[in-house]
């Protein structure tokens, strides 16, 4: 019911009815790709949605609900994760052994439901709701801890029965292969990908454990599973990423992939053995919300060119510097995707390879066997590449190889781990680069961070004067264009961004143009300090300012941007 047109059955139904008398059902649609022709009659006041209700039962000779508190049944909500719920427009509300009944905006929408019936293995049987109704018990349902925290009330019964002797078992896992902690984990895996985090934390404790979101940078707290069935959750864990289920006292990694739809997930499995049991990190691969595109990432025009100017070179060094969980690799995924175009030859060395690009060769570290990044590089270069992709430059070894490639003729990205785009020409002698070395072949290094953006359906207008930005290292350009009370955004919280103020991220950075620092550089060996302010002379925008600039044009808070700069 999506797609308006007045051939759709419903349409004419109501037509008939005389319900939408004067409404441009068709014009509606076209500017709001969203629309649903119910929903449209009912927030316009032609019909009630009781009386909308009983229309659509009479036309489909089905019956209809109106879901408000209505809670749907924890088995049947964790067979489908919250974006399908709102890209299908449907809610499951109940099981039984071969049925699933599902409310619908649109019962003869047979891409939903043979989506559910494969999913499942279920007939679905289908049940009348209005679309606005079904996305507000979807937000409800699937962002609220209470329900997570209910289906581990209803697992503690009967989950936790295995003592660690069965757990030894070779066919331990076989055993619970119908047990309800499969439910448990399937939630918490799609719950994860609900609350767009980026890793899932497990974490046991003496007499308790705690499961943790990380959400755009930052953790947030949710039920966790208590310790009569902590083991059984980290075991399940472990089957599904073919781990050891009896090896307890070292670490292990795997991965496990999931099919959400149409979308293929992957989760990287970290489990590490701590003194109250095994911690359990996930990071979340979800290919379809990261956008591997530069203007995605939020480079304002002037540092975009910059960096393209670097990156359209025919050699030399590109470094991508900041903590973990930045957005490096991303940054760089993006930057390849530009250059390896057909006729030159991209390879890159990972660890691990995050995600498959086309047209690269990638290839990824196992230091188990032997294979790391300096063997890897002494590899890639009898392949003959013209672009090369170190994942990170972590020592001597393979620093001096991506150096001496740069040399070479070949261009090469790699990331480094400094707080800003400076450190990282000390970094690299401290390694062991000669100086020399150094300001031959690096060509510019992007430092940056990922700060929260401002949630636009919530957010609020406040003032903070001028010289505020002033002391906080505005640079003057900017300055002189603010009026003496600087408009801007904080954070409120609301159903949209689940109460938390914020919505997505995007980067921050500084770009120092190396070749051109080195042109002026005069003494031989000048401090770190004496590079930073001869950088800024030059033009450089340090973190702390890009930022600012972020606040003013209200994308983030001052104080998302005060919390990610504290060290300037």
């Amino acid at each position: 019911m999506g797609m308006i047109v007045k051939e759709h059955p419903l349409y004419q139904k109501l037509n008939e009815l005389k319900l939408i008398d004067g409404l441009d059902l068709q014009g509606q649609a076209i500017g709001n790709p969203e629309a649903d022709i119910p929903d449209l009659i009912v927030s316009h006041g032609l019909a009630t949605l009781p009386g909308m209700l009983l229309v659509l039962e009479d036309f489909y000779n089905l019956p209809g609900i109106f879901l408000g508190e209505f809670k749907s049944e924890f088995d049947a909500l964790s067979l489908a994760s919250e974006d399908i719920c709102k890209e299908m427009s449907f809610i499951p509300l109940a099981q039984t052994d071969d049925r699933i009944c599902l409310a619908m905006a649109d019962p003869w929408d047979i891409d939903a439901r043979n989506f559910v019936e494969m999913k499942t293995g279920k007939v679905v049987d289908p049940i009348i709701a209005i679309k606005s109704d079904i996305n507000g018990s979807v937000d409800k349902q699937y962002g609220s801890s209470e329900v997570l925290s209910q289906a581990i009330q209803n697992l503690v019964g009967d989950v936790g029965m295995a003592d660690d002797s069965e757990m030894q078992k070779p066919d331990f896992q076989i055993e619970w292969e119908d047990a309800p902690v499969i439910k448990l984990v399937n939630y918490i895996f799609q719950q994860g990908i609900s609350l767009r985090a980026s890793d899932i934390h497990l974490e046991p404790e003496e007499n308790s454990s705690n499961l943790r979101y990380r959400i755009d940078g930052v953790l947030h707290k949710y039920p966790s599973p208590p310790p009569e069935i902590y083991k059984a959750v980290v075991s399940r864990i472990k089957v599904l990423a073919n781990l050891d289920v009896t090896e307890s006292r070292f670490p292990q990694d795997g991965r496990i992939s999931f099919k959400m739809g149409i979308r293929t997930i992957d989760f990287r499995i970290s489990i590490i053995p701590f003194y109250h049991g095994e911690g359990v990190d996930i990071r979340i691969l979800d290919k379809s919300r990261v956008s591997l595109d530069l203007d995605s990432l939020g480079f304002p025009e002037d540092q975009y060119k910059q960096y393209s100017k670097a990156f359209n070179s025919p050699h030399g060094l590109i470094l991508v510097s900041g903590p973990t969980g930045s957005g490096k690799t991303t940054t760089l995924y993006a930057t390849l995707k530009i250059v390896a175009t057909p006729d030159k030859k991209t390879i890159t060395i990972e660890d691990p390879v995050e995600y498959d690009m086309k047209g690269i060769e990638q290839s990824q570290v196992r230091e188990d066997i032997g294979y790391n990044f300096a063997m890897g590089l002494r590899a890639m270069l009898r392949h003959d590449p013209d672009i090369m992709m170190i994942g990170e430059m972590r020592d001597l070894e393979s620093a001096e190889i991506g150096v001496r490639s740069a040399l070479t003729g070949h261009l090469v990205f790699s990331t480094i781990h400094t707080n800003d785009s400076v450190s990282a020409i000390t970094r690299l002698t401290d390694m062991g680069i000669k100086p020399y070395l150094v300001s031959a072949v690096l060509q510019m290094v992007l430092a940056q961070r990922l700060v929260r953006r401002l949630c636009k359906k919530c957010r609020k207008l406040v003032s903070i004067e001028k010289k505020k930005f002033e002391e906080l290292g505005l640079d003057k350009a900017s300055l002189d264009e603010l009026d003496d009370n600087v408009k801007v955004y904080e954070p409120v919280g609301c159903k949209a961004c689940k109460n938390l103020g914020y919505l997505g991220r995007i980067g921050i950075f500084e770009i120092l143009d190396a070749e051109k620092l080195f042109r002026h550089t005069k003494e031989p060996n000048m401090t770190l300090q004496d590079m930073t302010d001869l950088a800024l002379k030059l033009g450089m925008r340090n973190l702390r300012a890009s930022g600012l600039k972020r606040v003013i044009e209200g994308t983030t808070s001052l104080k998302e941007i005060l919390k990610v700069t504290a060290d300037y």
